[in-house]
């Protein structure tokens, strides 16, 4: 039988890419400075509606000594050095990863219930486009592919945890530098995503959660992580 899939882009996902993009760019920034003293993020660029209704760049503020002027500025964004920056970077993560969940149980939520057990995935990529498709009963069989930011897919049992084969995939997603993962259900949706460069910290508690059936303790594993978070919305 063929399977349901489509491509599409709308200006929720472009906002989502660009705050994607801004990070990818502000990490690479970062590990080539020599000293950074903090990285600030433009109140204006964490109001999402202000983003879709001006088109306006995402704009970070990065406290390096010796530098100035713009540091990255890319499609969407603008990496600049100033003297003083409030530490504040950690909130367009947390932004990224909220926004996403609301877009992503909104996007997949009418797939919600499936009699047929049949799941369904969703992934963003860092041009904005959207790849929708039809998966299978119980499981989706995607490749994760460069680009590939935010991701997810439903599981029409209610189980609003990640399956082990999940947090495997997971664990390629977050290694190419993917920001946010989530599983949508019809009462919740739960989202892993990071705050921060996945490091080798995160990847041994991601596998570490990845090898046990035990839903309580793959949490607890994930709470060694440095720069990963899980939240329930």
């Amino acid at each position: 039988m063929k399977r349901f899939s489509e491509v599409f882009r709308d200006s929720r996902s472009s906002v989502l890419a660009a705050m994607a993009r801004a990070l990818l760019a502000l990490e690479d920034v970062v590990e080539e400075l020599e000293e950074v003293r903090g990285v600030e993020v433009d109140p204006a660029s964490l109001d999402v509606e202000y983003l879709e209704r001006t088109g306006a760049p995402i704009r970070i503020l990065v406290a390096a000594p010796g530098r100035e002027g713009v540091l990255d500025e890319g499609e969407g964004y603008v990496i600049e050095a100033t003297p003083y920056a409030e530490d504040n970077v950690w909130r367009l993560y947390e932004e990224l990863a909220t926004l996403f969940a609301s877009y992503a149980s909104r996007r997949l939520g009418r797939y919600l219930p499936s009699p047929e057990g049949t799941e369904y995935f969703l992934a963003v990529m860092d041009s904005g486009e959207v790849f929708l498709a039809q998966g299978f009963r119980d499981r989706v069989s995607l490749p994760i592919v460069d680009g590939m930011v935010l991701t997810a897919h439903t599981h029409p049992n209610n189980v609003y945890w990640f399956s082990r084969p999940d947090l495997r995939t997971a664990l390629e997603f977050f290694s190419r530098r993917g920001f946010a993962t989530a599983v949508v259900t019809q009462a919740r949706t739960v989202v892993l995503y990071r705050v921060g460069p996945f490091t080798l910290e995160d990847y041994e508690a991601l596998l570490k959660a990845s090898r046990t059936r035990d839903a309580e303790e793959a949490y607890h594993r994930l709470e060694e992580a440095p720069s990963l978070r899980v939240v329930l919305v």
